[in-house]
């Protein structure tokens, strides 16, 4: 199970293993926490609430047959968690995530919880051992890379910008003026973030790197800065790709 705003960015193997289907781990999915309202749904008898995998349903791998069992008590577990307004105050847009979790724990069914499945900017920053760039929060940036979280940024990239209409064809790619004066030394050679150093680093109005970026103390947060940025060089160029394939994309068709 996906999502449309899922992005592959390497091909993606059978990380299940047998009855044991794969699934990411959500940080605020937290059944233990939650434990007085869960049991609404999952008794005692079923075992403690830590039997509840702190996942949703998206992205996960799982067997054709087990979804058929878990599919219909997901439904009507979602259901009832909708009707009691505590757990839908509580739970609100991740109520489904939390049923599917539950539905798969009453049907004894356990996921293998994969880290490496999926990453998320802006808080994740290396694609480097992932198979999934999932957009789900906006990017906002100012051009000189600082994170805006929550105030539109000078480059953003957000999905809820297209609610009305789908993204136009060849979105700007993030701080591209700053992407383009960074160069390794030496004819042909590319930037390779966490392998190379400050002395490498010559920006085109002679400054160094260190110069232009106030905050950068080591090589360590400098890395990680350009890390970030091509991330979302990554996923922008990635969309850019499917929306110049895709026939009728700007008619909207």
């Amino acid at each position: 199970m996906a999502e449309p705003d899922h992005v592959f960015v390497k091909p993606l193997p059978n990380l299940a293993h047998g009855d044991e289907p794969a699934a990411f781990p959500f940080f605020y999915i937290k059944p233990t926490e939650n434990e007085k309202i869960l049991r609404k749904f999952f008794p005692e008898e079923k075992g403690p609430v830590s039997k509840i995998d702190p996942i949703g349903n998206s992205p996960v791998i799982i067997k054709k047959a087990q979804l058929e069992k878990i599919a219909p008590t997901w439904m009507n577990v979602s259901l009832k968690m909708k009707e009691d307004q505590d757990t839908d105050k509580a739970f609100g847009w991740v109520l489904e995530m939390y049923a599917y979790a539950v539905a798969s724990a009453l049907h004894g069914v356990h996921h293998s919880l994969r880290k490496d499945f999926m990453i998320q900017p802006p808080w994740d920053l290396k694609t480097d051992n992932t198979f999934i760039i999932h957009y789900t929060y906006g990017c906002d940036y100012t051009m000189k890379g600082q994170l805006t979280y929550g105030k539109i940024g000078e480059w953003r990239f957000d999905k809820r910008s297209y609610l009305e209409s789908p993204p136009p064809r060849n979105l700007s790619l993030p701080l591209l003026e700053f992407l383009k004066v960074w160069s390794r030394k030496g004819p042909g050679s590319q930037l390779q973030p966490a392998r190379y150093r400050f002395s490498d680093c010559t920006m085109t109005t002679g400054n160094t790197v260190r110069d232009l970026f106030f905050g950068f103390h080591n090589e360590a947060t400098l890395d990680s800065y350009v890390n970030q940025i091509l991330f979302q060089v990554t996923l922008v160029k990635m969309v850019n790709e499917a929306t110049a394939n895709i026939p009728g994309w700007e008619d909207e068709r």
